[in-house]
């Protein structure tokens, strides 16, 4: 199904801009940052434990839509990045003014996914209206410099963290230093908390 260079071929069909060029109109955006799904031990996306959560981000989701956001960001990260990425393009077909972006850490983010990951990557970042690329290659810095982006052009976070140390949590302090709104989802609690 994936003959040699499909995906190169499919990086390529997308515009990236570079960050430091990167300019978004909108009065208020709102970021997502959370938890790969190895740290919220969820094995599989059919599992209940996912279904919930993904129902929760589509309800905060919502909760933030009413509140006046209608422009997201996502680090496209396997997890909570890529689960509230298609939560607002499945919103987005009844309401057409969300606007969904994405911010890269490094062009070839996507090298270490399977193929039907690298495929719902590369059908994400087709819908966005502008890919921010933060590095062409790796480096140390590039996920923190990611999140950073993120969070300077945020003005609303939607997390999923439950309070251990992390990415996730540096995002967050980043995003309380600023005074952000942060609407949490605690993965071992029912409620969503907001704070």
């Amino acid at each position: 199904m994936y003959g040699p260079g499909f995906f190169k071929k499919a990086r390529e069909k997308i515009n990236y801009e570079k960050a430091s060029d990167g300019i978004i109109d909108d009065s208020q955006v709102c970021a997502f940052t959370g938890h790969r799904p190895q740290k919220l031990s969820i094995e599989y996306e059919s599992s209940r434990e996912c279904l919930v959560l993904k129902s929760k981000l589509h309800e905060t989701i919502k909760r933030v839509m009413l509140a006046g956001c209608f422009s997201f960001m996502t680090g496209m990260a396997v997890g909570v990045d890529t689960w509230a990425a298609e939560e607002v393009l499945l919103l987005k077909t009844r309401y057409p003014d969300l606007k969904l972006y994405a911010a890269v850490p490094y062009k070839n983010q996507y090298a270490r996914l399977y193929n039907w990951q690298k495929e719902r990557y590369f059908r994400i970042l087709s819908r966005c209206e502008k890919v921010f690329l933060i590095s062409e290659d790796y480096h140390k810095s590039c996920f923190y410099q990611r999140n950073a982006f993120m969070v300077n052009h945020a003005t609303v976070i939607i997390s999923v963290y439950d309070g251990g140390r992390g990415g996730t949590a540096n995002t967050i302090a980043l995003a309380e230093k600023k005074g952000i709104d942060i609407y949490n989802i605690n993965p071992n609690v029912e409620p969503v908390s907001f704070y």
